[in-house]
This record gives C-alpha cells, sequence and structure tokens, in this order.
C-alpha cells in the first residue's frame, strides 16, 4: 500500500506483535478488510454534496428529510459534509485479554473504535495486561494545585478503586467493554473508509442512536455478547451522550443487559509488573460549587427494569 496515511495505520498494527503475533494478524486483517471495501461493489458511500448537507448530529440530522438509507449509516466528517457508509467500511478491532493460567483462552472482552494508528496498539496492550481493574471499577482524577503555580491544575490518580455499578463481588461477571472517542459535543467518533478509488480512512462523528446501530451490527460486539453471555456493557467514552445510544440498543436492537457510561473525562493507563501488568481506568472528577457528590457513572437498564430513568453512581470527591 503507497498511500503515507495507510501505512500509519499497518505500522501501528504490526507494533501488537510485539505482545502477541496472533492478535497483530487478526488486526492486520480486520484493517485488510477495510481497506478493501474501496471497491467492493456491495459497500455504498454517499459524500453527499446536497442541500443542507452541514447539519447538527442532535435533533436537527432528523429533521433534514433525507431519505432513509437502507442498512447504511450517517455521520459527519471534519468537512461538515454528511457521509453515508455500510459496516464494512468501519474499523474496528476486538480487545483480548492475556493468555494466562486463569485466562488461558485469551478471552474476548470487548472492541475498540480507534480515532487515530496509536490508539491501536494502546489499548490492545491495555487489554492484554492480566490485571484489568475496570472489570471491578474506576480510579477518581482529581484537581491538586499544580507545582509551579497559576489557575491550571495538575490531575492526579487517586489510590482507592471506586466499584463499579457493573461489578458484583458475590457473582464478578465481568462486563463487555467499547472504547470508542468523543468530543464536548455529545459526538462519538468512527474511523470510516471514505474512499472511492483509494482507501481513506476519515473520522466520522455520529451521534449516540448511531454509534448504538454500529455497535450492535458489529461483529466483535456480537461476538463478545455470545461469549460473555451475562456481562453487562460499559461504555469507555468521554461523551455522555450515552441516553441515546442505550435507548436504541434496548428499544431497537433488543439488547438486554444494562449499559454504563461515564459521564466525563476518560483515561486508561497500565503498568508492568511481575505478575502479568494492570491496567486501570480513570474519570477526571469535576465537583459542583458545592462539592457535591458526583454522577460518575449512568446505568441504562433494559426495558424489564427502569428503562426512562437510569440510576446513578454517586462518588464524593
Amino acid at each position: 500500500m503507497n498511500n503515507p496515511a495507510i501505512r500509519l495505520f499497518e505500522e501501528a498494527v504490526k507494533k501488537i506483535a510485539d505482545d502477541s503475533e496472533e492478535l497483530a494478524e487478526v488486526y492486520a486483517a480486520r484493517l485488510r478488510r477495510v481497506i478493501a471495501a474501496t471497491n467492493d461493489a456491495r459497500s455504498t458511500i454517499a459524500h453527499a454534496d446536497l442541500d443542507g448537507a452541514r447539519i447538527l448530529l442532535g435533533g436537527a440530522e432528523h429533521a433534514t428529510g433525507l431519505p432513509t438509507y437502507n442498512g447504511l449509516l450517517r455521520g459527519v466528517d471534519p468537512a461538515g459534509r454528511l457521509r453515508v457508509f455500510g459496516h464494512e467500511r468501519i474499523l474496528s478491532f476486538p480487545l483480548r485479554g492475556p493468555n494466562t493460567d486463569l485466562r488461558p483462552h485469551r478471552e474476548l472482552i470487548g472492541l475498540t473504535l480507534p480515532k487515530e494508528p496509536k490508539d491501536i496498539p494502546r489499548m490492545a496492550r491495555w487489554a492484554l495486561q492480566a490485571d484489568r481493574t475496570s472489570e471491578r471499577g474506576f480510579h477518581l482524577i482529581k484537581p491538586v494545585p499544580s507545582d509551579w503555580g497559576g489557575d491550571k491544575p495538575r490531575w492526579d490518580w487517586d489510590d482507592e478503586l471506586h466499584p463499579g455499578p457493573w461489578y458484583n463481588p458475590d457473582d464478578p461477571v465481568p462486563p463487555i467493554i467499547e472504547h470508542v472517542h468523543a468530543n464536548p459535543n455529545d459526538e462519538y467518533g468512527a474511523l470510516v473508509n471514505t474512499g472511492i478509488d483509494e482507501p481513506e480512512l476519515t473520522l466520522v462523528r455520529v451521534n449516540g442512536a448511531t454509534l448504538g446501530e454500529i455497535t450492535y451490527g458489529n461483529d466483535v460486539f456480537q461476538a463478545a455478547i455470545r461469549e460473555n453471555p451475562r456481562g453487562d456493557l460499559m461504555l469507555v467514552s468521554c461523551s455522555p451522550a450515552a441516553r441515546s445510544m442505550a435507548a436504541y440498543m434496548h428499544e431497537e436492537a433488543g439488547f438486554d443487559r444494562t449499559i454504563h457510561a461515564f459521564n466525563n473525562e476518560v483515561q486508561h493507563k497500565m503498568y508492568a509488573d511481575y505478575n502479568g501488568g494492570k491496567s486501570q481506568i480513570g474519570v477526571k472528577a469535576m465537583p459542583d460549587a458545592t462539592v457535591a457528590p458526583i454522577d460518575m457513572v449512568s446505568s441504562f437498564p433494559p426495558p424489564s427494569g427502569s428503562p426512562s430513568t437510569p440510576w446513578t453512581h454517586k462518588t464524593k470527591c
């Protein structure tokens, strides 16, 4: 492939071989499949040079009078153009655990929708750590006064692992993890092959409902819910737009498990140790004026529970 931008993704995939050659081959095959969709006659994509193509991803999107594209998805590219694309053009990768005595089958724990090449090896390695503390909870990232003075605080991870609402110590079923980037406008990002003659990976912004369509139609997600038939879905993202995503998953797709989503910026880190490494999730704690407890996680149960009123997990900062 002579495309410089695509080569960056190919090189990122190769880095995974340092940790798992088997997983690197899986990632490379998925990248090739998305690139090949450029010339796939079954794949339909529209640049949408239409009147009013610069649209909002909220209610305005559905008020534009655009036709319903059978089996296709819609989003907006960085230039504000509407993009219409099929599932086969979306870049996604499986998150798999380590091969250890306790986890001998390298289980499928979820999926990642990368934003850029460096996300690919980073999230693959994060998932490969032997102790994924995110299966049990999360850390708070708190502002502390800067050592250098000034108004900008320094952000420190606290040591305490706060139990997540997806975790039951009496019945510890790990959640299915979906990692996806988001922006402050409650829009999620997905890399889509928007190329027609040559492959071109474009970060397309989608709303929560469309993320639900992307998720439920994703082959990795379908494999994950088969392999983990009881785990909830944990959305690792920096957007509180999960309500509309959960509504689609529950009401349209029929997904019958609780969906948990963080309400603020999420970070992840990992470090090596003699026990196979540890990975963590942290959430920025933003107290209000009264330093009241913060709703760090919103949980959306399926309709058989309380579909209209999600409960929230409160953690004091």
